[in-house]
């Protein structure tokens, strides 16, 4: 009888670093003598062979194509299975089984994933490693929470408390979306209708004032010399303008130091930069909290808060303030020597400390900022609906006003 197991087909990688979910063209036998051939998309090489191997086929040979998209795990669907993953370990499940039951009810691409994940666990893996592995799904906050978790035996409740915290990134992320994308919406179509004028309807206005045989008013002759530099200019600037994206983009996703930078600039910007900086204060206060309600020491807890605020500038402070306590200070002292954190959250932690009551208190300090971020951002969204209606249309206005000008002073002269 033909051992399914023992045979190992030859694995030919696309590239060292793979997608979450890569394609695989496969050659094998069937239980039959016939010769089978498909393919299929999977975690990676392991995975693909048990899902061969499970239609009882023998792979002689497997090889891993470059694919042209990979399926994204959306961040409610990881949110969702953080959560029931808490409750089955609040249940009385062990770890095993309920990551079993995860991976079972999970859909595409988180089924293959738990699946991976649950069987590093079974070869011996702890389940903060297997996460790691995994770094483009599982961001080092969250497996490094895990880590601290599985020392101190609080999983679930870790677990549950990275669930709370996602659904409270997630609704932040909509509050913004929600009161910015009309203001954007009105302000691209304003500028689209403005470079039509522009380039089409000036134009012909132009040859239109060209038989006049007088000087044009002011107003006209601007917005004349507007339309002839985006006529002589405007592929250029639009190229120049695609190859600044692409150079910021690039310089974002390569450069620490120019992420840094830039959200340290964010951090001081007008109007936005406050509401930044209380979402990270917010993140970054529930985040430290948590790990002081699990039991974690103050000084071990900021290696699993590193990277949780979203902003460079942020986390850098944080690594500052970790050294700082390390060497025996306080975690107000060492706030107050960051720019970062605005005198009120300094001083609200500093009675905390005094009173031993930290934890309570940045969970506090963190439901406080997400309050403030509400209101902001809702105010915000107020002030700029009539500036977004009002200004866009002053501007088409002024530009309908100043073609008409010269007819408007012809029939003033006759």
């Amino acid at each position: 009888m033909m051992d399914w197991r023992a045979m190992q087909p030859p694995i030919k990688a696309a590239s060292p670093r793979r997608p979450a979910m890569s394609r695989f063209h496969w050659r094998g036998i069937g239980a039959d003598g016939r010769r089978r051939r498909g393919t299929l998309v999977a975690l990676d090489a392991r995975s693909a062979l048990e899902r061969i191997r499970r239609d009882r086929i023998v792979a002689v040979e497997l090889i891993e194509v470059r694919a042209r998209w990979s399926p994204r795990v959306r961040h409610a669907d990881l949110t969702r299975a953080t959560r029931h993953l808490a409750m089955l370990l609040r249940s009385g499940l062990s770890l095993q089984p309920a990551l079993a039951l995860v991976a079972q009810h999970a859909g595409m691409p988180l089924k293959p994933l738990f699946e991976t994940v649950l069987r590093d666990i079974t070869e011996g893996s702890t389940l903060s490693r297997a996460l790691q592995r995994h770094d483009r799904v599982f961001p080092a906050a969250y497996w490094r929470l895990v880590e601290l978790a599985e020392h101190t035996g609080s999983l679930d409740t870790i677990l549950a408390q990275l669930a709370d915290t996602r659904d409270r990134v997630a609704a932040q992320r909509a509050r913004l979306r929600n009161a910015l994308w009309y203001p954007t919406l009105i302000l691209a179509l304003a500028l689209g209708l403005c470079a039509l004028l522009l380039a089409w309807v000036v134009p012909t206005f132009e040859r239109v004032f060209a038989g006049f045989g007088s000087q044009l008013p002011r107003p006209t002759r601007i917005v004349v010399a507007l339309s002839r530099q985006l006529l002589t200019h405007g592929p250029a600037m639009v190229a120049a303008g695609g190859l600044g994206i692409a150079c910021g983009m690039l310089a974002w996703q390569r450069s620490p130091r120019f992420r840094l930078h830039l959200h340290a600039l964010l951090l001081r910007a007008p109007l936005v930069g406050p509401i930044v900086q209380r979402v990270a204060i917010a993140r970054w206060s529930h985040a430290l909290g948590q790990v002081l309600d699990a039991g974690i020491a103050l000084a071990d807890g900021f290696d699993a808060v590193d990277g949780i605020s979203g902003n460079a500038a942020m986390d850098a402070a944080t690594c500052d303030i970790a050294a700082r306590v390390r060497v025996g200070a306080s975690l107000a002292d060492a706030m107050r020597a960051s720019t970062c954190f605005p005198p009120d959250v300094v001083a609200t932690i500093a009675l905390a400390e005094q009173a031993g009551t930290l934890g309570t208190t940045l969970a506090d300090i963190g439901a406080w900022n997400d309050r403030l971020v509400a209101e902001r951002i809702g105010l915000l969204a107020q002030l700029a609906e009539p500036l977004i209606i009002v200004g866009p249309g002053a501007l088409i206005a002024a530009l309908v006003v100043a073609m008409y000008l010269p007819i408007i002073e012809m029939g003033n002269i006759m």
